[in-house]
């Protein structure tokens, strides 16, 4: 099982400046590029809520996570900064100042790779030296969707904002040189990604779209539910790919889809609830209803909801590939929680 995601902006046409350009709140004023100071040992925290094995304050709106090279990486929304946390003292060490909004992050190939929700390019950090690069991506400058890191690439989904119809594209990068090694079009919006069978996947409004990582052949299945919505392609357990797609701002339908031949397997539909991704595993996927304080974590096998959490999580990105016994969640109140999930979750049945 391979499972590779995002960045975010997991909405509708209405919703896609705000997720994919700049985000629903204001902009922080800029700091410095290259800001990087060491963070002085931070006070004992209270006592934590139930379900809570560490809370750490963060620079403003933490949005993205992910956990690599010993170590928790928070991008903030509108601190502008990549945050690095110690998970043995759970205290921040390091500020990493960045000239863009930070979007989602992941690691890959030896580095930390940081979504800019503010240009089209990407940010690479040295997990040593907490040095960063600039990844020009090139093109229109229309800012990314998702990146993720799978067989050996980064991959970036990048199209314009205005509407889900306009042709998108794939980039995929070689993290060694932080090059560009392809440029693959697509037809419609691409968000999220998986990587199953030799092919980097993809969703669109249409459907799904592999790649082929040795030629970048583009192979587009098309699946007929997702009637021209946004569409985010969540990750890739036991040979399906699960998708979530939002027929408007206030509802998702949750898909589990044979890339074959675009059948869809399982549905779940969620009328009242605007679904963000937090992590997928072989068992369990878990998501959060933007709007409440509802964390849901779905079965892929049944897909019915296995258990419920209560966390306000408000608009964020994590990386997908965080295992639930280490789940970082960005929260609401300018923090990052780490998830136990044993105390945290209330199961069903």
């Amino acid at each position: 099982m391979s499972v590779r995601h995002r960045s975010k902006a997991m909405v509708l046409v209405a919703l896609l400046a705000a997720a994919c350009a700049g985000g629903s709140k204001p902009p922080a004023p800029s700091s410095p590029s290259g800001r990087t100071n060491a963070v002085a040992p931070q006070s004992s925290p209270p006592a934590l809520p139930m379900g809570l094995k560490a809370s750490v304050a963060t620079d403003p709106y933490p949005f993205g996570t992910t956990v690599a090279f010993g170590k928790v990486w928070v991008t903030t929304h509108d601190g502008q900064s990549l945050q690095v946390i110690d998970p043995v003292t759970d205290q921040v060490v390091r500020t990493v100042g960045l000239a863009v909004q930070p979007g989602s992050v992941v690691s890959g190939g030896g580095s930390i790779w940081v979504q800019s929700r503010t240009d089209n390019t990407l940010i690479r950090v040295n997990p040593a030296t907490f040095a960063t690069t600039v990844v020009r991506l090139g093109g229109s400058g229309s800012p990314t969707c998702s990146i993720a890191f799978g067989n050996g690439f980064v991959w970036v989904a990048s199209a314009p904002n205005s509407g889900l119809e306009n042709r998108g594209t794939v980039l995929r990068v070689q993290p060694s040189t932080g090059l560009v090694a392809a440029r693959i079009p697509v037809r419609g919006f691409p968000c999220g990604f998986a990587s199953l069978g030799g092919e980097e996947w993809t969703a669109t409004p249409g459907g799904l779209v592999g790649i082929s990582v040795r030629s970048d052949a583009v192979r587009e299945v098309q699946v007929p539910q997702f009637r021209k919505a946004m569409a985010w392609l969540d990750g890739a357990v036991g040979g399906h790919l699960f998708v979530h797609v939002q027929p408007n701002a206030l509802s998702s339908v949750f898909y589990r889809i044979d890339p074959s031949t675009g059948t869809v397997t399982g549905v779940l539909q969620r009328p009242s609830d605007s679904l963000i991704l937090l992590e997928v595993g072989a068992t369990e996927i878990w998501f959060n209803s933007n709007g409440t304080d509802e964390v849901l974590v779905v079965d892929p096998a049944t897909m019915r909801v296995a258990a419920t959490g209560t966390l306000n999580t408000g608009e964020v990105v994590p990386d997908p590939t965080m295992k639930p016994t280490e789940l970082w969640l960005p929260t609401g109140e300018g923090t990052v929680v780490n998830i136990d999930p044993s105390t945290f979750l209330h199961r069903k049945g």
